[in-house]
């Protein structure tokens, strides 16, 4: 399998449409202050036409207003079975104000109708990066034959991009030591 990146200059219904193939996402605050939302998987998400993404996730034991208001925070989007997935980096705000969460439209009430549970928080963040990846089906299925491509490009190839490294990977041996012993006996 081989990963295709392509980045940030994706159109805006682009990404919409991605997420609503998608709809799981890990949400992630990266930001270094010490209390920080913790990780949540997302299952509900609702994109809007100002590039934001909003989605709900339980409502934290501590009180809301110990945390940042506004954080750095990251969306990886993925779905079992699916040959893509989708990368957001941006700046995530805690919607508590029911003044803004109005502004979202009918965004908001999707996201309640969806989780139906009493105790979440409304986040948004604001895209800033977003990395699309595609899985391109292996052009070799045979191993042999990937295992020869890969040893011609190793050794006939001229290096484009400087050195490359050397990826090793230890196999489990069968060791026969115990029925050695037995015998010796």
């Amino acid at each position: 399998m081989q990963l295709f990146n392509q980045k940030n200059d994706l159109p805006l219904s682009f990404i919409q449409q991605k997420i609503d193939e998608l709809q799981t996402a890990l949400f992630s605050a990266i930001s270094n202050t010490v209390l920080k939302i913790p990780s949540h998987i997302v299952t509900a998400a609702e994109a809007d036409q100002q590039g934001r993404i909003w989605f709900a996730v339980p409502k934290p034991t501590q009180s809301v207003e110990v945390f940042d208001k506004e954080f750095p925070a990251k969306l990886d989007f993925f779905q079992k079975g699916k040959e893509f997935f989708l990368k957001i980096e941006g700046n995530a705000s805690i919607m508590t104000d029911p003044k803004e969460m109005e502004q979202a439209g009918d965004i908001v009430e999707k996201l309640k109708l969806k989780l139906k549970h009493k105790q979440i928080l409304i986040i948004q963040v604001e895209i800033q990066k977003a990395n699309y990846f595609e899985a391109k089906p292996d052009p070799y299925p045979n191993r042999l034959k990937n295992m020869m491509a890969q040893f011609y490009s190793w050794f006939f190839i001229p290096f484009k991009e400087g050195p490359r490294q050397l990826q090793l990977t230890p196999i489990p041996m069968y060791s026969n030591r115990a029925g050695n012993e037995r015998t010796n006996q």
